[in-house]
């Protein structure tokens, strides 16, 4: 938190603290959405701040009206989604704002979902409150993507991460790929794990590198991890060696074999589950990546963290259903014409026809560079999400 002495020198520089603060609560708050509030004085002098930290806590506004205590009345609320004005697992945020008495409000987007949708704004206004809608819009809109897309079609946000070398290899010639990235970016690697409620990976990636998919957040110095996620296979045939790593650790989660219809069964250990999936709708070899979602967000999955490798990757992307992309770019060159590259797949026929990436972010970690960037059609993938819950909060009022 800045000093008393230090102000912020905008409302979207308060706003972006909220944000950042809201992304600590990934894996820890789902199916609610990731929400941060900062408290100030009416020259934006930091007061306190909050988050929801875990889903049925208090939420964000409570977290930093606490904090202020006395000190909240007549101060400034920055806050990255509109506060809830319904009884749900805790009491309405709106309520809490206003017996506080905050004398300002300042959210940075409106939340579609059909029991809120302006609702806790117009509370605040009622009450006397002044309240500014819109700061950092796209950014707060961002933040909230994965919730969004909840409201909209009930399945989870899905985040592909890898690792390449600057010519675009995941591995050499020979298979080997340990390790492209550096200690640090793996370390992240397993955080993300952790905020995940599924780690998926193909069968092919099964075979080359025995992989654990658990967090391993202790490892590598990091707080445990929030939550045990599944351990996804995406195969046609639901076989899962005896010997391999996931058959011989039960006590680091579950795991989920899928298998196409009509193939043979197989045994798989007590901690493994078959998933029979229809194929994909225009690869008859690849599961239909929208029934695993769908089976995934009946185990209650929010956030799929899907790791590979290529043949996997490649069939999400084809099906369109990845929505961001985190790729790690090592100082490293490989070479090689059959070396592995993170996508296969049918792909575009021409760059003409390749989808814009939209909010690239680039972050040095360790040596590497990590490149953010999320994958819906259009500028705003944030603003697209939310109207694509709002529009689906209406067809359900009508219903």
């Amino acid at each position: 938190m800045e000093t008393a002495a230090d102000p912020f020198p905008s409302d979207d520089a308060a706003m972006a603290h909220a944000v950042a603060l809201a992304e600590r609560g990934r894996g820890a708050v789902e199916p609610n959405p990731c929400v941060g509030a900062v408290l100030t004085t009416a020259d934006r002098r930091p007061i306190s701040d909050g988050r929801h930290e875990r889903y049925g806590g208090p939420h964000a506004e409570p977290n930093a009206l606490q904090a202020a205590g006395e000190r909240a009345r007549g101060a400034t609320l920055f806050v990255t989604l509109e506060p809830c004005s319904h009884h749900g697992k805790t009491p309405p945020c709106a309520d809490a704002v206003i017996a506080a008495g905050v004398a300002r409000v300042v959210i940075g987007t409106e939340d579609p979902a059909p029991h809120v949708s302006g609702g806790g704004i117009a509370k605040l206004r009622a009450a006397g409150i002044e309240v500014k809608v819109g700061v950092s819009e796209e950014a707060c809109r961002t933040l909230a993507a994965p919730f969004f897309k909840w409201l909209a079609t009930r399945r989870p946000w899905v985040t592909a991460k890898w690792a390449m070398t600057l010519d675009g290899k995941t591995a050499a010639t020979s298979g080997d790929s340990k390790w492209i990235s550096s200690v640090q970016s793996r370390a992240l690697v397993h955080r993300w794990r952790g905020e995940s409620g599924a780690v998926v990976v193909g069968a092919g990636t099964l075979r080359a590198d025995d992989p654990h998919l658990a967090p391993r957040c202790r490892d590598f110095g990091l707080s445990a991890a929030p939550r045990v996620p599944w351990r996804v296979i995406v195969g046609s045939t639901g076989t899962l060696p005896p010997n391999c790593r996931l058959s011989r650790t039960p006590e680091d989660g579950p795991v989920l074999v899928t298998v196409l219809e009509g193939a043979a069964d197989s045994p798989l250990p007590d901690h493994a589950e078959r998933l029979i999936l229809p194929p994909a709708p225009h690869d008859p070899r690849q599961v239909d990546v929208l029934a695993l979602l769908d089976e995934l967000a009946a185990r209650d999955v929010y956030r799929v963290f899907l790791e590979g490798g290529g043949t996997t990757a490649g069939s999400w992307f084809d099906q369109g259903q990845i929505d961001e992309v985190r790729a790690f770019v090592a100082p490293k060159l490989l070479g090689g014409a059959a070396a592995t590259t993170p996508l296969d797949g049918r792909g575009f026929p021409t760059v003409d026809a390749a989808p814009a990436l939209s909010g690239l972010r680039a972050e040095p970690v360790g040596d590497d560079l990590l490149l953010t960037a999320l994958t819906s059609v259009g500028e705003s993938p944030g603003t697209c999400w939310f109207d694509a819950a709002r529009e689906a909060g209406q067809r359900s009022a009508q219903h």
